[in-house]
C-alpha cells in the first residue's frame, strides 16, 4: 500500500497579533501561540486545540493570521481523527486565504484518510495549482490515484514529485508499488533500489522489493531483502510473514513456521498469518496444529471460505469426516466454489453417503461444466457415486470422461471402492 507524505503541514512561523495587550495577557497569548504553533511537536492535540481556539476567539488577528490559526487547529483535530472538524477548520482557513497551498494539501490528506479520493485529488490539485513545485502534493495525489487503481496517473504524479525532488525516497517507493501493481517488476525493482540508495535504512523498501522477488519466484533474493528489513526494524511483523512465505515456497517449513510465529507474536491480529502457518503445519502433516491455526484464522475472519475449506481438508486427513463436511459446508455457504463442493462430495463418498456425494459432484459440474480445471475431479467423483448407486453405465461414462481430461484423476479416489 502506498504511503502518504505527512498527515499535515503545520504552519510553524509566529503568528502576528494586532493591537496591544497587558504584560500578563501578553504572556498568556505567548503560551497560547506556543501551544497552537507546536513548533517542536511537544504539545498534545488538546493543548494545541485549546491554544488555537483561545487565539481565534481573541479577535486580535488579521485574516492571514486567522487562516494560520485555523490551519493549525485543523491539524490538531486531524491528529485526533476528528476529521469533520478538521475539514471545517481547513475550509475556513481557505476562505480566509484562498492562496494557502498547504491548507489545500492538509485538507486533501484528511479527505484521503476518509477514503474520499475524488475530493482528496481535487484538493491536492488545488495545492499544485497554487504551488507547481509542491512535491508532496504531487506525491500524495499519486497515492490517491493509486488507491483508485489509476496507476498511469499515479506514476505520472510520482514522477513529477521525483523531478522536483530527486532525493524523495518515498516517491520512488510509491512509484515502485504502482509499477508492481501493473506487474512491471523490473521498473518496480529499480524504484525500490533507488529508494534504498537514498535511504539505506528504508525497511519498507526492502520489504517491497522482497515481495517483487517473491512474485518472480526468486526466493533467495526475496529472503535476503526481508532479512534486511527485519535487521533494520526487528518489530516489522509483515516482513517476518513475507519471509515465512518465501521459506514456505522453498518447502523450508521449519523456518517458515518460526517466522510466522514471530509475526504472530508481534501482531496477532491478521488472520492471514495464522492461515499461512496452518498451511505450513498441514504440509508437515501436523494436522492438530494446522487445525488450531485455521480455527484462529476463522475467529478473526469468519468470512474466509478458503480457511474453512483447508480446515476441512485437515479434518479429512484425520478421517474426521463429519467435521470435514461441516467445514466444507460453511465454505460453500460463503462461496459455492467447485473445489469446496467437490471436497465435500469426496468426504461424503468416504462416509458412503452416495446420493449426497452424487448431488454435490453434479452441483459442482453445473457450476463448472466442460473441460475447465476441476471438472475431471467432479466427473470422476460423480461417476464413483453413480456406480455405488447401481447406475454402472452412467458411472463408467463419467469416469472415462474424467480420465480423458486428467489421466491421474483416479489417484485421488484410491480410498474409495468402486463396486
Amino acid at each position: 500500500m502506498a504511503h502518504l507524505f505527512s498527515a499535515a503541514i503545520l504552519i510553524t512561523g509566529a503568528v502576528l497579533a494586532v493591537g496591544t495587550a497587558s504584560p500578563a495577557a501578553g504572556q498568556d497569548r505567548a503560551q497560547q501561540e506556543a501551544w497552537c504553533v507546536n513548533a517542536n511537536n511537544s504539545y498534545s492535540p488538546d493543548l494545541r486545540i485549546g491554544g488555537c481556539t483561545a487565539l481565534i476567539q481573541s479577535g486580535a488577528y488579521d485574516a492571514a493570521n486567522m487562516a494560520i490559526l485555523f490551519t493549525n487547529r485543523g491539524a490538531a483535530y486531524a491528529a485526533q481523527k476528528n476529521y469533520p472538524q478538521a475539514i471545517a477548520d481547513y475550509s475556513e482557513a481557505i476562505r480566509l486565504n484562498p492562496q494557502f497551498a498547504d491548507v489545500f494539501f492538509n485538507r486533501g490528506s484528511v479527505y484521503y484518510a476518509q477514503n474520499d479520493y475524488p475530493r482528496a485529488i481535487a484538493d491536492y490539485s488545488g495545492a499544485i495549482r497554487l504551488n507547481p513545485q509542491h512535491a508532496f502534493a504531487f506525491a500524495n495525489r499519486g497515492v490517491a490515484y493509486e488507491s483508485q487503481k489509476d496507476y498511469p496517473h499515479a506514476i505520472a504524479d510520482y514522477s513529477e514529485a521525483i523531478r522536483i525532488n530527486p532525493q524523495f525516497a518515498l516517491a520512488f517507493r510509491n512509484r515502485g508499488l504502482a509499477y508492481q501493481a501493473q506487474k512491471d517488476y523490473p521498473r518496480a525493482i529499480a524504484d525500490y533500489s533507488e529508494a534504498i540508495r537514498i535511504n539505506p535504512q528504508y525497511a519498507n523498501a526492502f520489504n517491497d522489493r522482497g515481495n517483487v522477488y517473491s512474485a518472480q519466484n526468486d526466493y533467495s533474493r526475496a529472503i535476503a531483502d526481508f532479512s534486511e528489513a527485519i535487521r533494520i526494524d526487528p518489530q516489522f511483523a509483515l516482513a517476518f510473514r513475507n519471509r515465512a512465505s518465501a521459506y514456505q515456497a522453498q518447502k523450508d517449513y521449519p523456518r517458515a513456521i518460526a517466522d510466522y510465529a514471530e509475526a504472530i507474536r508481534l501482531n496477532p491480529q491478521p488472520a492471514l498469518t495464522f492461515r499461512n502457518r496452518g498451511y505450513a503445519y498441514y504440509a508437515t502433516k501436523d494436522y492438530p496444529r494446522a487445525i488450531a491455526d485455521f480455527t484462529q484464522a476463522v475467529r478473526i475472519d469468519p468470512q474466509d471460505a478458503d480457511v474453512f475449506n483447508y480446515r476441512g481438508i485437515a479434518y479429512d486427513a484425520q478421517k474426521d469426516y463429519p467435521r470435514a463436511i461441516a467445514d466444507y459446508s460453511e465454505a460453500i455457504r460463503i462461496n459455492p466454489h467447485i473445489a469446496y463442493i467437490s471436497n465435500r462430495g469426496r468426504a461424503e463418498l468416504l462416509q458412503q453417503r452416495w446420493q449426497d456425494a452424487w448431488n454435490d459432484y453434479d452441483a459442482a459440474l453445473r457450476r463448472q461444466p466442460g473441460s475447465e480445471p476441476g471438472s475431471a475431479i467432479a466427473l470422476y467423483g460423480r461417476g464413483v457415486a453413480a456406480r455405488r448407486l447401481g447406475r454402472t453405465t452412467e458411472g463408467d461414462q463419467d469416469m472415462a470422461r474424467a480420465v480423458a481430461l486428467d489421466p491421474k484423476v483416479a489417484g485421488g479416489f484410491a480410498e474409495i471402492r468402486l463396486q
